[in-house]
């Protein structure tokens, strides 16, 4: 028996819950379904949420007969699906809950950690079927976890828990791959690197650099000329470094990155749920955008999309704090930093791979701080639209020009740039 409240594709949702209802041994089951996306918190797929309920007598007092679970699916516009690779983005995301985090929770088993890091959701069921891809996960709302408030930079204790969870996060990939490179190996051969397959896309191609050359009005062109000129310089050697963040061309160090890492994309548990000052838990979502590359990806990415100008200027202790917890888990897990991930190649990484935190920000912070009702659907661009022309509106709150800004002198002050 199935009930659905709300669902524009009730057969695609009803296949993914009935299999996700054989996984969690629930027999006769009833399905209530709601929407969820919210525009502004999700881009690449639509968001459900719903509650498998068994109606068997003999199993409502069981664990687990009455669940709530988040049903995710690809969007069904043609053009979309196209420039995003909607299909390549769920085989990563299907295959890293279906096989790699299999691998890296065995993998802490066999270790014997004493507080394994849980740091993604349950994957209950999934397709690949065309055109109606998907996957049911966890509901970890129900567990108290919740989301950051996007339009504002986070606090020290979220950035500090949020980077020492990917500083464990890529320790897993380091240690895995010193101890199970022909596995690991495997991985890295399947996984799709979504960078370059955008990177292709002529349209978006121009559309980026177009919208990177409009950043440039952030800047007075006679009180912040040498910001200015420095800026300009970068988005000239841009266009030569093209395939800098392909996976194909990063060396031996790479690890599996999560690859999305703005705010929208990690949950956080309290101690008081009324109070989210200080986090006790994160748990990381959204892993479609996968590749292997370097940890500074999903550093930069993070960082510079969520911290305030206060924070950045403090970015030494963030990098030794993340440092210090990457090496302590890679011992924890039998392998030896010293080899497989030294502090000299960190540093070399941060030299050659920080901009991408100018990258990400240029297009993500003014989408972060837009109104709901300000940010385009991007499900329904045109055929001759690119999704980034979709974010050429100007936002009500003009902040985050002064954000982009701030972050664009940091780079420049410290010679990142």
């Amino acid at each position: 028996m199935s009930n659905c409240s709300s669902a524009k594709d009730n057969s695609k949702i009803f296949d993914l819950l009935n299999e996700a209802s054989k996984q969690l041994n629930i027999t006769n089951p009833k399905f209530d379904v709601s929407s969820t996306n919210k525009k502004g918190d999700g881009y690449m797929s639509v968001i459900y949420n719903a509650t498998i309920t068994s109606t068997n007598e003999d199993e409502r007092n069981e664990k687990n007969k009455k669940v709530s679970v988040i049903v995710k699916l690809s969007p069904e516009n043609k053009n979309f699906r196209e420039q995003a690779f909607t299909k390549e983005l769920f085989e990563n995301e299907i295959m890293f809950y279906h096989e790699i985090l299999t691998s890296f929770h065995e993998f802490q088993k066999s270790k014997s950690i004493e507080k394994p890091f849980i740091f993604a959701p349950k994957c209950y069921a999934s397709t690949m079927m065309n055109e109606r891809e998907g996957l049911v996960l966890e509901n970890l709302k129900v567990k108290g976890f919740q989301l950051w408030n996007r339009m504002i930079p986070m606090n020290r204790n979220h950035l500090e828990i949020t980077l020492k969870g990917y500083a464990k996060f890529h320790a897993l990939s380091i240690a895995f791959k010193d101890q199970h490179k022909e596995k690991f190996l495997e991985y890295k051969t399947r996984m799709h690197d979504v960078f370059e397959l955008y990177d292709r896309n002529s349209v978006s191609k121009e559309s980026f650099q177009k919208m990177a050359e409009g950043v440039t009005s952030y800047f007075d062109p006679i009180k912040d000329k040498k910001y200015l000129e420095k800026f300009v310089n970068y988005l000239q050697s841009m266009k030569d470094t093209s395939g800098l963040f392909y996976s194909k061309n990063m060396d031996e160090y790479g690890v599996v990155i999560h690859g999305d890492g703005w705010c929208n994309n990690m949950m956080y548990k309290y101690e008081d749920s009324t109070n989210n000052s200080k986090p006790l838990d994160i748990c990381f979502l959204d892993f479609q955008i996968i590749n292997y590359n370097t940890p500074i990806h999903d550093f930069t990415h993070f960082f510079y999309t969520s911290s305030s100008k206060e924070d950045q200027d403090n970015l030494e202790h963030y990098i030794n704090m993340y440092y210090e917890t990457l090496s302590d888990f890679i011992k924890k897990l039998g392998s030896d930093p010293e080899k497989t991930y030294p502090k000299s190649v960190f540093n070399a990484h941060w030299k050659k791979y920080c901009s991408n935190g100018i990258n990400v920000a240029m297009f993500m912070i003014k989408m972060m701080t837009s109104e709901s009702d300000e940010v385009p659907d991007f499900a329904k661009t045109s055929e001759k639209e690119s999704i980034l022309d979709a974010l050429s509106y100007e936002p009500k709150n003009t902040d985050y020009k002064k954000r982009v800004r701030d972050i664009i002198v940091h780079f420049c002050d410290r010679g990142f740039i």
